[in-house]
């Protein structure tokens, strides 16, 4: 399986423009849940929108950072993830961006991968990565760990009811 984490929110805490590294703080079951999705075989991948970088709250060498620093915590390097995709763009009407709900992302590890799209997964803490799973057709996980509850975003939206929505990360490892 191909899993695309959202990192804000779902690796680490979401601290609205993170910028600053000292800020960057483990999830709860975050490190533990990714290790062993690794152990048993899985890719490991990430795909965040930081639109702070266009709107010129921080800079890309800001984002590197923060990810270094998420990668430190995690006790891995940056190659323990098979592929990262940080989207700075603002722009949805563009059809090059990365910027989820955009599907391009996930259109790359589909074909780099040659595999199925039942054999990707998108987990994130926020609509906008079941939208991209929606959009690309694949199976996507919430987890409730962000700044919004998930439960009252999608609780009369019939688009989101066959999400299944996780108290942490650590919750995956009962379907994988």
């Amino acid at each position: 399986m191909h899993f695309i984490f959202d990192r804000d929110g779902t690796i680490i805490k979401d601290m609205h423009y993170l910028s600053n590294p000292n800020d960057v703080e483990l999830l709860p079951k975050a490190k533990t849940t990714l290790h062993k999705l690794k152990d048993l075989g899985h890719d490991l991948h990430i795909h965040t929108n930081q639109s702070g970088v266009q709107r010129g709250y921080f800079t890309e060498k800001d984002i590197e950072s923060c990810m270094q620093k998420m990668f430190e915590l995690l006790g891995v390097s940056k190659n323990f993830f098979t592929s990262i995709c940080i989207s700075t763009d603002i722009d949805l009407s563009n059809p090059e961006t990365y910027r989820k709900p955009s599907i391009k992302f996930a259109k790359e590890i589909y074909s780099s991968f040659d595999i199925k799209k039942d054999e990707i997964i998108y987990i994130g803490d926020r609509l906008v990565d079941m939208e991209t799973a929606i959009n690309f057709g694949c199976k996507g996980f919430g987890v409730n760990t962000g700044r919004e509850n998930l439960h009252n975003l999608i609780a009369d939206n019939i688009k989101f009811s066959n999400f299944t929505i996780l108290d942490n990360l650590e919750g995956l490892l009962d379907y994988f």
